[in-house]
């Protein structure tokens, strides 16, 4: 099960709208949001009610690890999918304010995009392809600490991991040593070892 980490940002210069926005995110809760539907005596483990979340969430857990790094800029992290209708509820309530929602997996490069919304409606919507260089980019927008890890190749003009800090890195740290050989493969993306 992945992660997403999930970003809110504000355009607006608006005090009030943004003291209004951090007083509303205090205590944030999807329940809050958007209340999960009765249970009519079932319990809350049944299909029916973890669907009813997922379709009022778009998610079925709370959020965590939600807090505001800078003024305008909300961040938190949900299970397995961006919440886009938790969204679109904050954006019904703030529909004079300039959003954009941006989010992406724990996997780098997968399952990224973003939302505009301006005036109480969605102005744009992009769901950025697999590995593009655009989700790479986004990953390491919300998820700065990983862009070390990869490198743009010119040819390709994506991402790819990058091995050589890892083999430089380790070797740093005595993983390889002179008694004890390590063997070190590459495969590339069909599984095939590269020479």
């Amino acid at each position: 099960m992945a992660t997403i980490r999930n970003r809110i940002r504000l355009y607006t210069r608006d005090k009030s709208k943004i003291d209004e926005l951090h007083s509303f995110t205090e205590h944030f809760s999807f329940e809050q949001i958007a209340p999960p539907p009765k249970a009519d005596g079932k319990a809350k483990t049944s299909c029916s009610y973890d669907n009813a979340i997922l379709e009022r969430w778009g998610t079925r857990d709370e959020p965590t690890n939600s807090g505001w790094v800078n003024d305008i800029d909300f961040i938190f992290d949900t299970n397995t999918a961006p919440p886009i209708p938790i969204f679109l509820k904050i954006l019904e309530k703030f529909n004079d304010v300039r959003f954009e929602f941006k989010f992406s997996s724990e996997d780098i490069g997968k399952n990224c995009g973003v939302l505009n919304a301006a005036n109480g409606k969605v102005t744009s919507v992009i769901k950025f392809p697999d590995y593009s260089k655009l989700a790479y980019e986004t990953a390491f927008e919300l998820r700065p600490h990983t862009q070390y890890e990869h490198k743009l190749n010119a040819i390709t003009n994506t991402y790819e991991y990058n091995i050589e800090d890892i083999v430089e890195c380790v070797q740093e740290n005595g993983v390889f040593s002179e008694d004890r050989q390590t063997e070190l493969i590459l495969l590339d993306a069909n599984g095939n070892e590269v020479l």
